[in-house]
């Protein structure tokens, strides 16, 4: 069993969502890893995304790629099968809390801003979200580093809970469509503050 100093597990590695809607075209973030997650990320400008939110009452956010292959056979390979990749793709599978938005402590009756942009895209199939799924790597020098995977997509899998108290509870997968998106964002000296 590995002994991992104490300063390993250190309260850091905060996985943020961030999303926006896309301007009707797949958004292009400004600057990107090529694949290379230790390359520069830069977040697409104001020109290409609107609304962009933080998903505040984030419980989970589990990312898998999901890889397709096909499988061949060679003639004198002894029977062994081999296979080559064929696509790519993601799914970001979420859960979170919701409550009304609360102006001086009386709710409104607005829905959460985050959640009025899944339900919207939820509903409708051509509706694509641009994600952002943000994790943080610490510190280097006196700048925050956050590992980056971010990709155009659509809302797959809703299932909400009973509403009690007025907080929603709500599960849905962002799966990709397009490319995906990696780098390292450094965010200078200011770490990325979700309620601000």
């Amino acid at each position: 069993m590995a002994q991992l100093p104490g300063s390993a597990f250190l309260k850091g590695r905060d996985r943020i969502v961030r999303i926006s809607e896309t301007k009707g075209a797949r958004v292009v973030p400004a600057a990107d890893g090529g694949g290379d997650p230790n390359g520069t990320y830069t977040a697409p400008g104001a020109t290409t995304v609107e609304n962009t939110t933080f998903l505040t009452g984030l419980t989970s956010a589990e990312y898998t790629p999901s890889p397709t292959s096909q499988e061949f056979f060679l003639m004198g390979d002894d029977g062994f099968r081999d296979s080559v990749g064929t696509t790519m793709a993601g799914e970001l599978a979420c859960t979170a809390f919701f409550i009304q938005e609360l102006d001086s402590g009386v709710a409104k009756q607005e829905i959460d801003e985050a959640l009025a942009l899944i339900m919207k895209s939820e509903n409708d199939p051509d509706r694509e979200l641009f994600v952002e799924v943000l994790t943080y790597l610490g510190k280097s020098g006196s700048n925050h580093m956050y590992n980056v995977r971010a990709f155009n997509s659509c809302i797959t899998g809703v299932s909400e809970s009973a509403a009690s108290d007025g907080i929603i509870e709500y599960s849905w997968t962002f799966q990709s469509r397009g490319q995906i998106y990696v780098g390292t964002l450094d965010n200078s000296t200011t770490k990325i503050d979700v309620y601000s």
